[in-house]
């Protein structure tokens, strides 16, 4: 608890345009489990919805589609949470993502990145073994509208805000029940079986329900879980969220190497 603590204060003490240090620490050290978990249940939405399964659908298997950009998205950013904005690997990264998503309209484009800034919020606010502060919210806002900028894509919401606001009104547009959900929903379950670890894999098909919330759920049809079923998972990510906080803290946190490796990595 003391080395959580310690991160705490540290954030405070840093200046606001040092974002990517922040949502670095935020998701390597903080909420390791958890921002890999929820990164790849937020890039499993796009392939979901009702416009970007049909375009999938037209440049191959809407499966092998799917997979293929959650895994490439998802490898891409991380790389890019490590590296930064202005190192080689961070701009080789930054094209990967273009290249993974330069076929679906600009408003798509803003989902998919709203996906990834908001999915991991909301569960860390729910499970998380403590709430993401201000300024780590702010921070992942700021590391997404950077991506964004990088990526050339107009119009995207000027504060965390207005960008919760345009992704819920996408998902009322687009993410509507639909076989095109169902599909990507079941073939995604491997990459969900590969963070959640082996004790929880031979029931996962049990729990798909309860690890989704209502919107993809529904557009899945997925039936929503037994009462005992959602207060279950509900009490072992309650555990897992104790567990991490009483946790010994690591002997190098994040914010510990980014400030080692500042003088030789650039970072924004």
């Amino acid at each position: 608890m003391t080395g959580h603590r310690t991160n705490l204060d540290h954030f405070l003490a840093w200046d606001f345009g040092r974002y990517l240090q922040v949502y670095r620490t935020m998701v390597e050290d903080e909420f390791p489990w958890e921002a890999k978990l929820t990164l790849t249940l937020a890039l499993i939405r796009p392939p979901a919805t009702t416009s970007i399964a049909a375009q999938l659908g037209q440049t191959g298997d809407l499966t092998e589609q799917a997979l293929t950009r959650i895994v490439q998205t998802s490898l891409s950013i991380s790389e890019l949470v490590r590296y930064g904005f202005d190192h080689d690997r961070g701009r080789d990264a930054v094209r990967q993502i273009t290249a993974t998503w330069c076929d679906v309209p600009h408003s798509a484009q803003i989902y998919v990145l709203a996906s990834a800034t908001l999915v991991p919020l909301r569960w860390m606010e729910r499970y998380g073994w403590r709430r993401p502060t201000a300024r780590e919210r702010e921070a992942t806002y700021q590391f997404h509208a950077r991506l964004a900028e990088a990526m050339a894509i107009p119009y995207f919401p000027d504060c965390l805000g207005d960008l919760a606001d345009a992704f819920d009104n996408y998902e009322m547009d687009h993410l509507r029940p639909s076989t095109h959900a169902a599909t990507v929903e079941h073939a995604t379950r491997r990459l969900i079986r590969a963070v959640i670890g082996r004790p929880l894999t031979p029931i996962l098909n049990i729990l798909a329900g309860t690890i989704h919330d209502p919107p993809m759920r529904a557009a899945a049809h997925l039936p929503r879980p037994t009462w005992p079923i959602r207060a279950g998972l509900h009490a072992a990510l309650r555990a897992h969220a104790s567990w991490r906080r009483l946790a010994r803290p690591r002997t190098q946190t994040a914010a510990t190497s980014a400030s080692t490796s500042s003088s030789s990595t650039p970072n924004t």
